[in-house]
């Protein structure tokens, strides 16, 4: 449940990546939004995750690893009351992040992401068209692009399309964790339910590799 922006592609020439980056910059500052440049070379393996579902509607995750040495650039944006929106592209091109697994207790092993997305529910509608005009300021540099909006603004730029769909969201989230209605959530699956056992809003933090906590020695920057 939620209004998600969700965004592939690649750059028809990696090169461009450094100008892209500059123009996003400046979009940046005249919102006032915080950002964070990425430039790191990023060594080890990564894991590419497919997912296919099975005859009982079960979700099955097939991880295939492959080695990782890659020059990794781009920027990190932090609208307003939603999740991180990452610009970020590999030697080649690609949008890409590369996340740490939960899972790892060593450095060096990446979940390397490709479809990546932006939460925007808790923001507001004036946020997630800055997104879009955003996405719209990326558009011209790529080669493959593909972006689909649960707020159907990007397809339509409808604004009042987009409102009506934030606040059925809000709606339902207050709907859900009224006290009543999460007793009779948790008579039926026969568990005691609280509000505080939910995290409504609660941003998710990108995982940096271990290497950059600050205790498990440098980054491979490349001179």
């Amino acid at each position: 449940m939620g209004v998600t922006i969700f965004y592939k592609g690649r750059l028809q020439d990696p090169g461009s990546a450094s100008l892209l980056v500059l123009e996003l910059q400046l979009a940046c500052q005249k919102l006032g939004w915080p950002y964070y440049l990425i430039g790191e070379r990023v060594i080890g393996i990564a894991e590419y995750h497919t997912y296919e579902t099975d005859a009982n509607d079960y979700v099955h995750t097939i991880i295939e690893t492959e080695p990782l040495d890659d020059q990794w650039q781009g920027i990190l944006i932090q609208p307003p009351e939603c999740e991180s929106l990452w610009l970020t592209f590999n030697r080649s091109g690609q949008l890409i992040v590369y996340e740490e697994p939960f899972e790892a207790d060593t450095p060096g092993r990446y979940h390397a992401r490709e479809q990546l997305w932006c939460k925007t529910q808790f923001g507001t509608v004036e946020t997630h068209i800055a997104i879009c005009d955003l996405l719209r300021q990326v558009e011209p540099y790529m080669a493959e692009f593909k972006v689909i909006d649960e707020g159907g603004y990007w397809e339509t730029q409808d604004r009042d399309g987009l409102a009506v769909a934030l606040y059925r969201i809000h709606r339902a989230l207050d709907l859900l964790t009224r006290p009543e209605n999460l007793k009779r959530l948790g008579e039926l699956i026969g568990e005691e339910i609280e509000a505080d056992d939910f995290e409504i809003g609660k941003r998710l933090e990108h995982r940096l590799p271990l290497w950059r906590d600050g205790e498990r020695g440098l980054s491979a920057n490349e001179n």
